[in-house]
């Protein structure tokens, strides 16, 4: 080694220290040196873990860092110019990662010295995967790394994605339990902020949506400011914002961040994450989700959940999905448009968004866009909801949704979510002419087969044809033969009693409303007004109905006949009245002799004659 190095290594040293106390002083030292010094120190530090990107260089996340053993680096360039979010020192060893505390071991990645908890074991790397992904909303940038906990039995599998121009990096990490008995860990997810190279900054801590923040260039808001935001997906997390040491302490003596807690209004050199408790059976595994948001100016992330209207349902049934957007800051946003990806083999039915706005969105493949300005009220939210029938594949299948806010506020979109299982029809097969197959959707169904039998259903049952069904206290999905073929109608209906048969000219199942309410003893029509006098309380039975298929539903002076659609049906005195919700229904006036089209939003009144 020359004279030269040996004397630039003993000044580096020097600042080696400074550098890892954060002196201020550190960052004032001349150019050249610090260029020197990151090359000699290099070749002294303990080299960072391998590292899989899937930043990009169209931004404003250009670097997405996640080391082999679960470290993370996130640069974020709101101006064309990178800045990194978490503090690394010369090594390029990151500050931010993933931490699982198993009885008395902490596992972490290796952090920078300063940064480092004092008794951590570091993650056995296990495997990472090359990016994957074009980087739009229905095919991210992804990579997945897996890690052990030592010999804890306890596997870490982490999932990290990135869509282009969004402010947000999603992390999904699994933890699996691959012993045989119950174990028990504490998961945090955490960083030392470092934004436009600066240590110091305040907190900032998100009532609405549960998130923490570090904030520099101001004490929230306005030109200058920017807050990096550990926002929580998953429930039950616990947030700490605080100065990078008593970070470090807390996760170094395995204390959760729960009761959540932020020093807001301290001034320091400011850290912060997330936190869960978790308890795993042999073999389970268990998942916990964040997004790192920037928001620059001071503007918070807009923030999104998605639920779906119903779980579970049949091959080539339906659900529905209600998009929320929330506004945590004291402004009000308007949104340009709401974008939702829908899984595949899955499509939106035309007329049924409600809420925000109740315009259909425009369609391109299975990616639906809402492009009418929403307004959100500051600290308040705004929510659009719509139904889709499901794929005719059995799975279980995710749903992404995102949005365009005005004026430069960041979005976190939902990411994967709203998790629908799609069943394989049950062992029992429709027959046309024979029987139909039923499924409880909810509450309870009552049927009396031909022969007089009572029975209560249960998911999956045959039902003859013939047979009289009560639907008064339940909803029953039916199955029903839609052609000879094999072709399968599927439908949900609920409300009233109604009989199931089969017509083969033209082929559709007929649903003819039953329940006894007296219409025999209405009071005559009068020839003069041509309606029935008033009663002195309203006779009527009714049916909904709501799917896909050939189905009729009969009452006594008319007919619904639909192909797709929801749609209700109902005798009274006054006739047979069917109103549509969405789609169009075929509606055969007994009395006329024709068949009228009535179409979504309308109704239409088959008069009783008799």
């Amino acid at each position: 080694m020359s004279a030269y190095f040996r004397a630039l290594l003993a000044k580096c040293a020097i600042l080696k220290v400074m550098i890892s106390l954060r002196a201020r002083k550190a960052r004032s030292a001349p150019r050249v040196q610090m260029v020197l010094c990151s090359f000699a120190l290099a070749l002294m530090a303990a080299p960072a873990a391998q590292a899989a990107d899937i930043g990009s260089s169209s931004g404003p996340i250009v670097k997405a860092d996640t080391s082999t053993k679960l470290s993370c680096a996130v640069d974020h360039a709101p101006a064309g110019s990178p800045v990194r979010g978490f503090f690394r020192d010369l090594g390029d060893r990151s500050a931010c990662g993933t931490f699982l505390a198993v009885a008395d071991t902490l596992y972490a990645p290796l952090l920078p010295p300063a940064s480092r908890p004092a008794t951590l074991t570091q993650f056995t790397a296990v495997s990472q995967s090359a990016v994957s992904g074009t980087g739009t909303l229905s095919d991210p940038f992804l990579v997945t790394t897996v890690a052990d906990a030592g010999a804890s039995g306890l596997r870490i599998t982490q999932t990290d994605s990135y869509v282009v121009g969004r402010e947000s990096v999603r992390t999904d990490v699994q933890v699996t339990n691959t012993t045989g008995g119950t174990k028990t860990a504490k998961l945090w997810r955490a960083g030392d902020c470092f934004q436009d190279q600066n240590f110091d900054g305040y907190g900032s801590q998100g009532t609405l949506t549960g998130g923490i923040s570090c904030v520099v260039g101001g004490r929230l808001t306005g030109p200058g400011t920017e807050l990096i935001e550990w926002f929580p997906i998953s429930a039950e997390s616990g947030s700490y914002q605080s100065t990078y040491s008593n970070l470090w302490s807390k996760i170094n003596l395995r204390q959760l961040f729960s009761p959540s807690s932020c020093d807001c209004e301290a001034f320091g050199e400011t850290a912060s994450g997330l936190s869960w408790d978790l308890t795993l059976a042999a073999g389970e595994s268990v998942t916990r989700s964040t997004f790192i948001t920037f928001a620059p100016d001071g503007k918070q992330a807009l923030t999104m959940t998605k639920t779906a209207k119903r779980s579970s349902t049949l091959v080539a049934g339906t659900t529905g999905y209600t998009i929320t957007v929330s506004n945590p800051n004291t402004a009000a946003v308007v949104l340009d448009s709401i974008t939702d990806v829908l899984p595949t083999g899955f499509s939106y039915y035309e007329g049924t968004t409600t809420g925000a706005t109740t315009a259909d969105p425009t369609e391109n493949g299975n990616t639906l866009t809402w492009e009418r300005p929403i307004l959100l009220p500051a600290g308040g939210t705004a929510s659009i909801a719509f139904d889709v029938a499901v794929s005719s594949t059995p799975g279980t299948y995710t749903d992404t949704a995102t949005a365009v806010a005005q004026a430069g506020y960041p979005v976190t979109p939902t990411g994967p979510t709203a998790p629908v299982t799609v069943n394989d029809l049950p062992a029992a097969q429709p027959e046309f002419g024979k029987q139909v197959v039923g499924e409880v959707e909810s509450g309870e169904i009552k049927i009396r087969r031909p022969d007089g039998t009572l029975f209560t259903l249960k998911d999956g049952d045959a039902i003859p044809v013939g047979s009289t069904i009560d639907t008064r206290k339940g909803k029953l999905r039916m199955v029903a033969a839609n052609d000879k073929k094999g072709g399968k109608a599927n439908a949900l209906f609920y409300g009233g009693v109604f009989t199931v048969r089969q017509q083969s000219k033209p082929l559709r199942t007929v649903l003819k409303l039953r329940q006894e309410i007296g219409l025999n003893a209405c009071p005559a029509i009068s020839k003069k007004s041509k309606k029935a006098s008033a009663s002195k309380k309203r006779k009527r039975r009714y049916l909904w109905g709501n799917g896909k298929g050939r189905f009729q539903t009969s009452g006594s002076s008319g007919a619904a006949i639909v192909r797709g659609t929801i749609w209700y049906v109902e005798d009274s005195c006054s006739g047979t009245l069917v109103k549509v919700k969405r789609g169009v229904v075929e509606v055969r006036d007994y009395a006329r002799h024709k068949t009228i089209k009535v179409t979504a939003g309308h109704q239409y009144l088959a008069r009783r004659v008799k």
